[in-house]
């Protein structure tokens, strides 16, 4: 977790957002040092306050702002990574049980929880 939250901070330095943070977007070398992936959905904001109201993403994984189309800004990677780091610690994402829709309607209602 430590690699990719200094991969956060260097996008974000550099006014990026990365919009798509997931356990299958974390490559790790021999050494088990992390890198961030797939830049495919990524933004780039003018300014750090810059928001943006697209809906890109990995539904399990996408911000409550995202899902509501709300303005957002880099802390929608913050949001992600606490759901990777979920997805690490107990093996599954939260509500990957549900379909990718009937998840998003979901977190509109009741936050993500680790197990109990």
């Amino acid at each position: 977790m430590e690699s990719v939250l200094k991969g956060l901070v260097y996008l974000h330095e550099h006014k990026k957002i990365h919009r798509d943070i997931k356990a299958a977007n974390i490559l790790l070398n021999k050494d088990g040092l992390a890198k961030l992936a797939d830049f495919g959905v990524s933004a780039e904001s003018m300014y750090t306050n810059a928001g943006h109201k697209s809906q890109v993403g990995s539904p399990y994984w996408m911000s409550p702002e995202i899902m509501k189309q709300s303005l957002y800004t880099n802390k929608t990677d913050i949001w992600s990574l606490g759901v990777t780091a979920i997805e690490l610690a107990e093996g599954v994402v939260p509500n990957s049980h549900l379909k990718p829709l009937m998840a998003m309607w979901q977190l509109k209602d009741k936050p993500i929880q680790g197990l109990k």
